[in-house]
């Protein structure tokens, strides 16, 4: 089987036709050409933001080809959480994991933090169907933001697994 870094070109190819920023796409071929990440096997499952990890334990009960992140697995209060998106280290962890996998048979979990997502949060976070992006000023609401926005050029790779027409 391929991952997605065996076949990096068609994988920029897919993100350029999806608009992908060109700073992301960038980032997807050095991350896939870096020698120092550890290799891994071709991972089949995924889950971004696990809490407890319940969901990705019980698919590698199945399959030893899945793995599970969450930035409160790694506590390190001096430097950058390598397991939090919002990080470059973060970042680059997510993308290389996604590169990992096999191409057009793998499945991943996003559970986000919805605290400012929710209806009944509407009120504090400002958000709308004409505001969408809330009240900036909070920080936690530009934090989510930012999640959000890292988590959908992550996913480009994700949800397109056909190649593109030209």
């Amino acid at each position: 089987m391929v991952t997605g870094r065996d076949n990096i070109g068609m994988v920029v190819k897919r993100l350029a036709c999806m608009g992908a920023p060109k700073a992301f796409i960038m980032l997807v071929i050095l991350t896939a050409f870096s020698a120092n990440l550890p290799r891994f096997p071709e991972l089949t499952f995924l889950e971004f933001f696990a809490g407890e990890g319940n969901v990705w334990k019980a698919v590698r009960a199945d399959s030893k080809n899945a793995v599970g992140i969450d930035w409160n697995y790694f506590d390190n209060p001096d430097g950058q959480n390598p397991m939090d998106i919002l990080s470059n280290a973060g970042l680059g962890l997510y993308i290389h994991l996604i590169l990992s996998c096999r191409e057009s048979a793998f499945a991943t979990v996003w559970g986000t933090v919805c605290s400012s997502w929710v209806r009944i949060n509407a009120f504090t976070s400002c958000r709308s169907l004409l505001n969408p992006e809330g009240d900036c000023s909070k920080r936690y609401i530009s934090l989510a933001n930012a999640m959000v926005s890292r988590i959908l050029c992550c996913a480009q790779k994700v949800l397109r697994s056909e190649p593109p027409y030209s």
